[in-house]
């Protein structure tokens, strides 16, 4: 009998051959898999870094054209400054619905679909946290209107407009703000109401001294009708001021909020009266921002500074070929853009004279 239970166990296959041969088949599958992926993962970051330098080449491009449409005079010399003649937008941006407080009476706005503008931290209470520029581009004569209603934060906010806008740095600027915020301290009182002027960054104020209740949560309708050198401002229906300036006949729109205010925007006109799909938005049957209203930018490209805005892009202007010469040129134009934690850059330089482009 024990002879017999010997022999069975002689004959038993071998467990331990038959494993071994499984772990070597899946350790060579799970190597294959994690080759794949890395190789996966590698050409995704390629095509992404890629893209991300080809978006940095065309807002270069952009911005060297735009140099070249400029008058020569403004071409003052400068070193890794803004960008100038180019307008972008900045912050989150899209559309929702707001179901509350559509009707026909004063400024409450026509229907659930809005513009909305998320709220942010970490800006200062004079720093634009978001713009929208309007879809035509170029403005002069123009009377521009919206409904807004700030969501938060409770205090300390402010929106408005820029007309007549060559760039950040140079336009019209039309801030209204909640009613205990002074834009103006160098006037006795609050001033909630300001229309400035913007030459090269610094600001003129233009409007007498204006001030109004205006709070978180309420619809506000606000107008800056520009005729001329003639400006109105025009609150819930009401003229509050008109001033005269003609330092600029024409430029870019835009949406404004400073100090992270996350805002709803109704209603857009660009137009006195009357409406047509180019001059008026009501942002109904929508799910997403228009077309018309997207653009690249260098706000776009991720970077470390995500209060910064504008900041992506870096030119450079100086007097070619010595500092003497007085009809030519050379701008250096820079875009850069994180990538990984790494700062990546992309860099074009060109030759611009008084009648167009440089040899």
């Amino acid at each position: 009998m024990k002879r017999s239970e010997n022999h069975n166990q002689k004959c038993r296959p071998s467990q331990r051959g038959f494993t071994l041969l499984e772990s070597l088949v899946t350790l060579f599958v799970v190597t294959l898999m994690i080759a794949l992926l890395a190789s996966i993962g590698s050409v995704r970051d390629a095509n992404r870094k890629a893209a991300l330098r080809s978006k940095a080449a065309a807002l270069a491009d952009e911005e060297m054209n735009a140099l070249r449409r400029l008058d020569f005079s403004l071409l003052t010399d400068q070193t890794n400054g803004a960008f100038k003649n180019v307008f972008y937008n900045a912050g989150a941006w899209n559309v929702g619905t707001d179901n509350a407080d559509i009707g026909a009476a004063t400024n409450q706005h026509v229907g659930p679909g809005v513009l909305t503008a998320a709220g942010a931290s970490g800006f200062g209470a004079d720093s634009v946290s978001g713009r929208l520029l309007l879809p035509a581009g170029v403005y002069g004569d123009v009377a521009l209107e919206a409904k807004w209603k700030v969501i938060s934060p409770a205090t300390d906010w402010s929106i408005g407009f820029v007309i007549r806008a060559r760039d950040k740095d140079n336009g019209y600027r039309l801030r209204v703000a909640e009613a205990n915020k002074d834009l103006d301290s160098g006037t006795a009182g609050v001033q909630n109401i300001l229309l400035e002027k913007l030459v090269s960054g610094t600001a003129t104020k233009l409007s007498p001294a204006l001030n109004a209740t205006l709070t978180t949560g309420t619809w506000l309708t606000l107008k800056l009708t520009a005729t001329g050198s003639s400006f109105t401002i025009t609150l819930n229906g009401t003229d509050l001021a008109t001033v005269s300036d003609s330092a600029f006949t024409t430029g870019a729109a835009a949406l404004l909020a400073w100090a992270g205010a996350q805002v709803e925007v109704d209603d857009v006109k660009t137009v006195a009266a009357g409406c047509a799909s180019s001059t008026c938005w009501d942002f109904e049957a929508l799910t997403a921002l228009p077309a018309s209203w997207i653009r690249l930018g260098i706000n776009d490209l991720p970077d470390a500074t995500a209060t910064t805005l504008d900041d992506n892009g870096l030119l450079t202007i100086a007097a070619y070929p010595s500092v003497s010469s007085t009809n030519l040129k050379q701008a250096t134009v820079t875009v850069n853009w994180l990538s990984k934690g790494v700062t990546e850059s992309y860099t074009t330089t060109s030759l611009i004279g008084k009648s167009g482009l440089g040899g």
